[in-house]
């Protein structure tokens, strides 16, 4: 698997808790016109919505049981895997003493 595609690509939401699903745009490389998209590890899924000449607007699912940490984009263009590291990250959610969740910033991304 080659580890670099030959732009920087970017995630507009770059991270997410588990148990949501989130709305965001891949962004920055041509390839992603035609790529097959996923990202590494268990528990997060891609589903593609719209692709554009350079954007692809996708939604995010991530399970319950989702491992917290970086994810990698792999991108499966002419038969070849390319790796995108660290385009997403899956984050605890923190409990917070007397209010419950921590919602900083989560709500605004959920559908």
């Amino acid at each position: 698997m080659s580890t670099h595609p030959p732009d920087r690509i970017r995630c507009s939401r770059n991270w997410g808790v588990r148990r949501s699903l989130i709305v965001a745009t891949l962004s920055g490389s041509g390839m992603l016109r035609h790529a097959g998209l996923r990202f590494s590890g268990s528990g997060i899924g891609i589903e593609v919505l719209d692709r554009r000449a350079e954007e692809v607007d996708i939604a995010i699912d991530i399970a319950g049981d989702a491992a917290i940490g970086p994810r990698s984009l792999i991108l499966a263009v002419d038969g070849r895997l390319l790796e995108v590291p660290d385009v997403f990250a899956v984050m605890a959610l923190v409990l917070g003493s007397s209010s419950g969740a921590v919602s900083q910033g989560i709500g605004s991304h959920l559908l």
